[in-house]
């Protein structure tokens, strides 16, 4: 069966790497919608997006549309004279339009409206522009004189359908057949007919189309490049889609970072290597930190020595500001920096980090009566927040704290319990154990707390405070950790430290965690089985209720649960059978 291709390219300036994936997956669908709306058939729709072209392409199974009438039903024979005007004012017709057919034994006023058939040419210009249009980039820019809202400026649109150019109009813009290489490689342009022209010239002018292909390319140069240099590849799947995104024609290079560098905290190195450079890290064979890094870059030369020691050079100009800022924060201790946590503001209507800490310490001692370590560890866990490597590297808040405690010789059990307490942060992150189970429990449930008495709530969406995600967090640390604690208890304590005692807040907090712990267990146990042990049981211990909840499915599972539910059926189906009052089970019993 023959089809009909339609190639759109839009050539612009650089699009951001970070918004390429979200963008191709959006207007794939709104290509699909609108195809779709418009009675067009057609196969194998597809959106590309690089750094500098966004490109549909599909194939139609008809390059016209039939002939296809449409049947309006009006009203009643012997409804009135203003009811039939107005159905055909509506139609912009007159009366003798109309003809008369039965429906349901019932005579109606109809007009026949018969739709000719189409061209898909002459359609598809105006559905390829309110497509185009339809989009709303994050940030979308004009430039000169033109009234284009776009992500970059756009410099050239390409449309070919059925082997011809697709004339398409936009502000200053006329769509023609060319399209254009690598930019720093292959600049020229070059006219197409077709998705195999237009691919292979693409191909011969140093440009990989496909974002998921230009991720594996680079994936697979980037193991066979750690195989050279028995070194093991810190994979990030996120710097990944990252790099594919700004390269049209990636290639591996690799470089060492200087040795006076290497005594730094890790996750120094490697923020600075990942997130400020795009580079990729590696580790030896004891798993330790490797000297080695890979970057991507954009072009092939026949000599990579003056790329590759211009990236060292940039790397080692990041890496000396962090060892400089490290350093700085080295020369006074985190009880040196509490007193400035007042200067950080965690919430306008609830006051400062320093205060937030005071809580922290309280809750915990409520959590660990008199631990001393932990008490300690509860009073610095947000000094490192006043620190020059967290004002550089926000996502090391915590972390580098971890370090900061070894160096003011606090102990490694303080400095973990430190280096720890954000975790989990992510759903699949690691929950931490042990004391700093507790600090991060008792920093979670204070943010919940406050921001919830703050006014704060998430809806269904936004939650630009992350309240879904502490929630989820609080019960992982509690069900990881078997913590038996009454959460309505907690609760009431932590409010009673913000002097409130509103019980219609805190059962809202309570029943916001209670959703979440539902969410979890109903992922490891059967639904129903979770509702009914909730139902039947007073819900605040969480530990308690997954222990029922296990037991019970464990027992149910078993030879003697599977008898005890035949039985129990029978026995339902008997009292049911005879109407006789209805018998609740006590589940809590059981």
């Amino acid at each position: 069966m023959r089809s009909y291709s339609l190639i759109l390219e839009l050539y612009s300036e650089e699009i951001p790497a970070k918004m390429q994936k979200k963008a191709e997956l959006t207007f794939q669908e709104i290509f699909t919608k609108n195809f779709k709306l418009a009675n067009l058939s057609f196969n194998h729709l597809r959106v590309y997006i690089g750094p500098c072209r966004v490109v549909l392409h599909t194939e139609f199974n008809s390059i016209k549309l039939a002939a296809k009438t449409i049947t309006h039903k009006g009203p009643q024979v012997g409804s009135t004279k203003s009811a039939i005007e107005g159905f055909c004012k509506a139609k912009s017709i007159s009366s003798q339009n109309l003809t008369i057919k039965t429906f349901n034994n019932k005579q109606f006023y109809v007009y026949t409206d018969i739709i000719p058939s189409q061209h898909i040419k002459d359609l598809l210009p105006e559905l390829i522009l309110n497509s185009i249009k339809e989009y709303t980039w994050p940030k979308s820019m004009k430039w000169g004189n033109y009234k284009i809202n776009w992500i970059r400026p756009l410099r050239n649109i390409l449309c070919v359908f059925n082997n011809k150019e697709l004339k398409i109009s936009w502000h200053h813009l006329t769509s023609n057949n060319k399209s254009f290489g690598h930019k720093f490689i292959s600049p020229s342009s070059f006219a197409i007919n077709n998705w195999e022209d237009y691919t292979k010239n693409l191909r011969n002018n140093f440009v990989i189309l496909d974002r998921l292909e230009r991720k594996s390319i680079i994936l697979s140069s980037l193991k066979e490049a750690c195989k050279k240099l028995s070194v093991t590849l810190n994979y990030n799947d996120k710097l990944l889609d990252e790099v594919a995104g700004l390269v049209e024609y990636p290639v591996i290079l690799h470089s060492t970072i200087p040795n006076q560098f290497l005594i730094l905290p890790e996750e120094i190195i490697t923020t600075s290597v990942q997130t400020h450079q795009k580079y990729f890290t590696t580790r030896d064979n004891n798993n330790k930190l490797s000297p080695h890094f890979l970057f991507v870059t954009n072009i092939n030369p026949t000599d990579c020595s003056n790329i590759i020691e211009g990236n060292k050079k940039v790397l080692s100009s990041r890496l000396t500001d962090a060892r400089y800022f490290f350093n700085q924060d080295c020369k006074f201790t985190l009880f040196s920096k509490v007193e400035k946590l007042k200067t950080i503001v965690f919430h306008t209507k609830i006051g400062s980090v320093f205060d937030k800490v005071q809580r922290i310490k309280q809750i915990c001692n409520q959590l660990a009566p008199n631990d001393q370590e932990l008490a300690i560890a509860a009073e610095l866990c947000k000094s490192d927040l006043i620190s020059e490597v967290v004002q550089e590297f926000p996502n090391l808040q915590g972390i580098i704290g971890k370090y900061y405690a070894l160096n003011d010789n606090l102990g490694a059990t303080i400095a973990n319990i430190i280096g720890n307490h954000y975790s989990p942060i992510n759903i699949d992150d690691e929950v931490p154990n042990g004391k700093a189970a507790i600090l991060a429990l008792a920093d979670k449930i204070d943010s919940l707390t406050s921001l919830y008495l703050a006014g704060e709530r998430a809806t269904s969406s936004k939650d630009p405070f992350a309240l879904r995600r502490y929630a989820f967090s609080i019960v992982r640390i509690i069900l990881t950790n078997k913590i038996q604690i009454k959460l309505l208890d907690l609760l009431t304590f932590i409010y009673q430290l913000h002097n409130i005692y509103t019980n219609d807040l805190i059962t809202e907090v309570l029943l916001f965690i209670i959703d979440k712990a539902k969410y979890l267990l109903k992922a490891k146990f059967n639904k129903l089985l979770v509702e009914t042990i909730f139902e039947h049981n007073n819900y605040d211990n969480l530990t308690e209720l997954e222990s029922k909840i296990n037991i019970l499915d464990t027992f149910l599972a078993s030879s003697k649960g599977q008898k005890f539910l035949q039985s129990y059926k029978r026995a339902f189906n008997i009292i049911k059978d005879k109407n006789t009052h209805q018998t609740k089970i006590d589940i809590s019993k059981l």
